[in-house]
């Protein structure tokens, strides 16, 4: 979750992120923008209510799959179908990446490999097709893949943030 915090146009306190979400009124008397409040200076609703910060939720929206060797040859998720790859991200969180190959109706047996993995041509199975993330596409093609480029499919995402961030950000930035 993104998290934004109105400002006040003539000045604001550091720790203002600390307090704003403070939901009491006497925390509010006790917040470094007090005196802002009390002096008039300060150009937005305060209260505890607006204090509030708006939230965005993101979330990865998956795209056509592209060849590596080849990225303007695009396959969907129906165009495996009948196909088991190998699915081998280097990221974090891996099973975020085995979970949204499932919602797409993918049939693949995983291979996570570690966080930042540097990729050699030892780590690809000996044959199948192989989906991995862009994140690793980058690293992947460093190698000399020869023919082996070819079975490897990448996964692009797109990230989606409701409501609009940048609606929202644009509207912030036009009230300065």
């Amino acid at each position: 979750k993104l998290t934004c915090f109105p400002l006040c146009k003539r000045g604001i306190e550091e720790d203002f992120a600390q307090q704003a979400a403070s939901p009491s009124p006497q925390a509010a008397q006790k917040s470094p923008l007090a005196p802002l409040l009390q002096r008039g200076e300060c150009d937005r609703d305060l209260s505890a209510a607006s204090l509030l910060p708006p939230q965005f939720v993101m979330q990865l929206q998956a795209q056509a799959c592209y060849q590596l060797t080849h990225p303007d040859m695009q396959r969907s998720a129906a165009d495996f179908a009948g196909e088991i790859l190998t699915a081998m991200p280097g990221i974090g969180n891996p099973a975020r990446f085995f979970a949204t190959l499932r919602d797409l109706n993918f049939r693949f047996t995983e291979q996570a490999m570690p966080d930042h993995h540097a990729f050699s041509m030892h780590d690809l199975p000996a044959s199948g097709a192989i989906i991995v993330t862009e994140k690793d596409a980058v690293k992947l093609s460093a190698l000399n893949l020869g023919a082996d480029g070819d079975r490897i499919w990448v996964l692009p995402v797109a990230a989606q943030i409701e409501p609009n961030l940048a609606d929202w950000l644009d509207e912030q930035l036009r009230k300065i």
